[in-house]
């Protein structure tokens, strides 16, 4: 069930036995107040929490400490450079992000490459500017596939 009250939006998701719910603010400024159920809960700007049985906030992303970057450059004895993908972690109880190694980029007979047709409506496009576009709102989350052309 989706709730929508202006800039904020709540999902909530129930079985017979139990309940989570998603607090939304999409302000990007204010922080913001909700009634929700039997209690008031206040949204930092542009944050989700969530709330196990729908009662008790369990998770605000507003509180996830940062790690100073996703990707790690190593230097190899070959002087080229070797990117890590890491698998994150979010630890809701103490609001931590942790990271580790699942694959080094360091085999080039691994790498593959794919050749993928340009769509033919993409010259229509509605979307037309000179910077990046924040990707969920722009395919409205329905894909996780976004064509950028450079000119």
């Amino acid at each position: 069930m989706g709730l929508t009250f202006g800039i904020l939006q709540g999902h909530v998701f129930k079985t017979e036995s139990n309940c989570v719910a998603f607090l939304v603010n999409f302000d990007k400024h204010k922080t913001s107040n909700i009634q929700f159920g039997e209690a008031s809960f206040q949204l930092a700007p542009k944050s989700i929490s969530i709330l196990s049985s729908c009662r008790r906030v369990v998770f605000e992303t507003a509180k996830v400490s940062q790690l100073p970057s996703i990707l790690q450059r190593l230097k190899t004895s070959r002087d080229c450079f070797v990117y890590q993908f890491y698998f994150w972690q979010i630890n809701a109880q103490h609001g931590l992000r942790t990271a580790q190694v699942v694959q080094y980029l360091n085999n080039v007979d691994s790498w593959k490459v794919f050749k993928e047709p340009i769509p033919l409506a993409i010259n229509n496009s509605t979307h037309i500017g000179n910077r990046l576009f924040e990707h969920l709102s722009t395919t409205k989350d329905e894909t996780d596939y976004l064509w950028y052309l450079t000119r």
